[in-house]
């Protein structure tokens, strides 16, 4: 390391204070530092940076308790339906008990009825009326349970909007039915003479009108309503058996599947989002260092 006079230009030992050629002052001026020397920088203190906190798990979708009451709601719609075919079952068995009774009741010619195919017969009236009302009672039961679940299930998830008011046409299309099935049956109880009567024929005609418009009511009821809606259920929760038993649903013979493969998908579909819900909720980040 050497001093350069600014007067001169010489070069002079570090350790001297003026030019030993022309005389001038050096002081601290001119210092040249060899290339391969490194002044020592600071070093700067960076502030600690805690590591990220674990994060929970996050499920594919984020549930609510609307999510579990109306997945219970459709659980209790598979739950009647199954009420249901137990007791198709049931009057089944009845009605090919009473077969065989009266088939096995020897009576002579001419004979009135004995006791025994009067007691049948009795009992067939009132089995009918008890499984006609009880058939009448699950069925409007299980329309209010499968409407209110896809109801719940649209405020959080609003594609089931669309198939919640569709299934309201169900209803609609019966009621039209039973009044157009009340203009026909009063225009044919009639007289030969009286049902030519031009106001008759309009009844028939009317009636007959209003039975189709009801058939389609219900039709697009069941399709856009039942169907569709269990269809995006099982989608929303990814189960394909609420999906395969809504489509089975339309299908005679195969839909007594329907309310079975419900029960078990909307089963499974409630034990996931509980369980997706409890991890969430039970998590407890650890605490971070100040």
């Amino acid at each position: 390391m050497s001093k350069t006079c600014p007067s001169c230009g010489y070069d002079n030992p570090d350790t001297a204070n003026f030019c030993t050629r022309c005389g001038a002052s050096l002081g601290n001026a001119g210092v040249q530092w060899p290339t391969n020397y490194t002044l020592n920088q600071p070093v700067q203190a960076y502030p600690t940076v805690p590591p990220p906190a674990t994060q929970p798990p996050q499920p594919s979708q984020k549930y609510t308790q609307a999510d579990v009451e109306g997945l219970r709601k459709i659980r209790s719609y598979a739950l009647l339906g199954l009420v249901g075919i137990v007791l198709s079952l049931v009057s089944l068995f009845f009605s090919a008990l009473r077969s065989f009774v009266v088939i096995n009741t020897a009576r002579p010619q001419n004979h009135p009825i004995p006791f025994s195919g009067t007691t049948v017969a009795v009992g067939a009236v009132v089995e009918g009326f008890i499984v006609g009302v009880l058939g009448v009672v699950i069925a409007i039961l299980a329309f209010v349970f499968l409407y209110q679940g896809f109801m719940l299930i649209a405020q959080v998830d609003l594609s089931l909007r669309t198939p919640a008011r569709l299934l309201l046409l169900m209803p609609i299309g019966l009621l039209i039915l039973i009044f157009a099935a009340g203009l026909i049956v009063a225009s044919l109880a009639t007289t030969p003479t009286q049902f030519a009567n031009p106001q008759n024929t309009g009844l028939v005609i009317g009636g007959a009108l209003l039975g189709l418009l009801s058939l389609i009511l219900v039709l697009v009821g069941i399709v856009g309503g039942g169907i569709l809606g269990l269809w995006r259920v099982g989608a929303r929760y990814a189960e394909p058996l609420i999906q395969i038993g809504g489509i089975l649903s339309i299908i005679p013979v195969l839909n007594i599947l329907t309310p079975i493969l419900v029960y078990l998908g909307v089963s499974a579909a409630l034990a996931k989002v509980l369980n997706g819900m409890k991890t969430v909720t039970s998590y407890n980040p650890p605490p971070t260092s100040q």
